[in-house]
């Protein structure tokens, strides 16, 4: 079976004019008994692992989310207001035990800091693997959860081209050729090879 795509056709009306007529159908040649020609279609692959349930997913992810750091939220408030109760009590003490307890507290303070840094860069690369989880959910190369918090110093970060509907590259509304594109033909023991 031959095939046949693509093309343009040059017509000039004078010398300064020319109209194009680009071509972008794709035909099969029979070669083997009528010799007739057939109109090709492309179509994009089929989506695997079942279909419909890639919103709820990201709806049902989105959630969970939210829920975890409302979580974290609530138990760093409480955290917050232990501290406070302790140092309620404590303030009928005398003054030396008093600049004591401001040291106390100044490193309380600094720990819980450390601890909500922490948690924050945790939130940030968890985001981080559940949208590229959302952006291609069969790459194996996802990092595991936490392992961005725990290596800091990583260099500079990697930019990710934004989610689109176009995230195969094998989808064919976005691997047609451009225009113009030229082609290069060679011929080989009764083949003819274009790429």
């Amino acid at each position: 079976m031959g095939v046949l795509f693509g093309g343009v056709t040059d017509t000039e009306a004078d010398e300064e004019t020319m109209e194009s007529e680009f071509w972008k159908d794709l035909y099969a040649y029979q070669l083997q008994g009528t010799g007739r020609w057939l109109s090709l279609n492309l179509k994009r692959p089929k989506k695997r692992g079942g279909g419909g349930g890639g919103a709820a997913a990201k709806e049902r992810k989105r959630k969970d989310a939210e829920e975890a750091a409302r979580k974290r939220k609530e138990e760093e408030d409480a955290e917050e207001r232990r501290y406070r109760e302790e140092d309620d009590e404590s303030s009928g003490e005398d003054e030396q035990g008093e600049e004591q307890e401001d040291e106390e507290e100044r490193v309380r303070l600094q720990a819980i800091e450390l601890a909500r840094a922490e948690r924050e860069a945790k939130i940030r690369a968890t985001e981080k693997e559940q949208q590229q989880q959302m952006r291609d959910p069969h790459d194996s190369s996802i990092s595991q959860p936490g392992s961005e918090a725990r290596n800091p110093v990583s260099g500079p970060e990697k930019t990710v081209p934004p989610p689109g509907d176009h995230d195969n590259d094998d989808d064919p509304q976005y691997s047609v050729a451009r225009e113009r594109y030229n082609s290069m033909l060679a011929i080989q023991r009764n083949t003819l090879y274009m790429w």
